[in-house]
């Protein structure tokens, strides 16, 4: 930041404010982003997925930027003013890479990412048990990270991603077995419903796809769809939409889509849609 021109103000703003100030003036933007939601109709400010959003985000915020900050009248070395300067992020959801990797490193370790498993397939178990199953019954799943797991390999790559270790891997067949899919496949089974996996993994990783699955104890399907020649450059939601509308145009009755990217289970013939976490990457 500098001290003249524009970026006065920040730096100005941080050297003067302590934390309880800082603390002071975030819950004054919640109260009034608050109050502004409380004026929709049927709205509760807190309860309101946006304002609670905003609260949760701020909150955190403001404990991430006071966390060892001086305050006047308690400072640890000979001399300290207790008085700082520092620039105050322009977006309010900006976050150090280093906080967020540990976060999402305590979700998957901690036991939360398997309790938010079980419940996603507790309540898609329970759909699926109350429809009525003909010779057509399909569901669609995708296949990694929503029943074969790469989170050692995103671990050991810092949660980075990099293309040709990526290909490497997926050949290896390393992919290891998400449990919670793993019943609710075994669920549909039982129930005569077909199974299709379609993947955004390209047709040269098909063997290495049968391979991995079958050595993780996944032995039935009806078919396995990749990404052929004429689907390179499409956006995954484009490409698993067209393939979903060619099984539909088959005959096939998809009753549900199973995947841990939202490009998983958009667009037509989806069915219910089953969403497994995933807080490591995105595929649009």
């Amino acid at each position: 930041a500098e001290y003249m021109g524009r970026d006065w103000f920040p730096v100005v703003f941080g050297t003067i404010m302590s934390r309880s100030a800082l603390v002071f003036v975030l819950s004054v933007f919640i109260f009034v982003h608050g109050a502004q939601a409380a004026l929709l109709p049927g709205s509760s400010p807190i309860n309101t997925p946006r304002v609670k959003s905003s609260f949760e985000r701020i909150l955190n915020l403001a404990a991430q930027l006071t966390s060892g900050w001086p305050v006047a009248g308690n400072s640890n070395n000979a001399g300290e003013s207790g008085l700082l300067a520092y620039s105050l992020p322009s977006d309010p959801t900006l976050v150090n890479l280093d906080i967020i990797k540990a976060a999402v490193l305590k979700y998957y370790k901690s036991g939360a990412y398997d309790q938010d498993l079980d419940n996603v397939f507790a309540s898609a178990s329970s759909y699926i048990r109350s429809i009525k199953v003909t010779n057509a019954t399909t569901v669609v799943f995708d296949v990694d990270d929503t029943i074969l797991s790469s989170f050692d390999e995103f671990l050991s790559w810092q949660f980075g991603f990099l293309p040709k270790e990526w290909d490497a891997w997926v050949e290896s067949k390393q992919g290891k077995l998400i449990p919670q899919t793993f019943a609710f496949y075994n669920l549909l089974l039982q129930l005569n419903i077909k199974v299709v996996f379609l993947t955004g993994r390209p047709l040269n990783n098909y063997q290495a796809t049968v391979e991995n699955l079958q050595a993780e104890g996944v032995h039935s399907w009806h078919e396995i769809i990749t990404r052929g020649a004429e689907d390179v450059g499409k956006t995954a939601a484009v490409y698993k939409s067209a393939k979903r509308a060619e099984l539909v145009n088959r005959g096939f009755d998809i009753v549900a889509c199973v995947g841990d990217q939202w490009s998983d289970v958009s667009g037509p013939f989806t069915g219910l849609r089953v969403k497994v976490p995933n807080y490591i990457y995105s595929i649009a």
